[in-house]
């Protein structure tokens, strides 16, 4: 990705990972035939979703926003060696496609300051939509710490 200019700060993207993901019907139950996106196709294809294998197409990845005092780094979290059987790709990764990542975008990996990690999974997304109801309700009290 060509990096984003917005005034001083510069905004760029690292891919971990990007590819074929889950059927549309997994986060959209309306979506129970590949035909209910035909209205959609016109913007879906070809980065967003793959007609022949039924599937949505996802990236994971890290924005870099440099401004004039910090390097900031906006995760996906996926990481190395986490146990994540139900994603062959992602199961007890090991590569180091992240690291060959930051380092073709022009960025070296430093001790960092400070942390902090915000993580949506489609469990708590799906439950904050409704799967039944399309509305949304919050789940702060279930799924987050106060």
């Amino acid at each position: 990705m060509r990096p984003h200019r917005f005034g001083e700060i510069t905004v760029s993207k690292v891919v971990e990972l990007e590819g074929l993901s889950f059927k549309p019907g997994f986060l959209l139950p309306d979506v129970t035939s590949p035909e209910v996106l035909t209205p959609h196709l016109h913007w879906l294809e070809p980065g967003y979703y793959n007609r022949q294998h039924d599937r949505f197409i996802m990236s994971m990845h890290t924005y870099v926003v440099r401004t004039r005092h910090h390097t900031i780094l906006i995760d996906s979290c996926i990481g190395n060696h986490k146990p994540r059987p139900g994603r062959p790709s992602w199961n007890m990764k090991t590569d180091d496609s992240y690291l060959r990542g930051l380092a073709s975008a022009g960025f070296s990996v430093v001790p960092k300051r400070s942390t902090a990690t915000a993580h949506a999974s489609f469990t708590r997304l799906k439950r904050s939509i409704g799967a039944s109801s399309g509305r949304r309700r919050s789940t702060r009290s279930r799924s987050w710490p106060s």
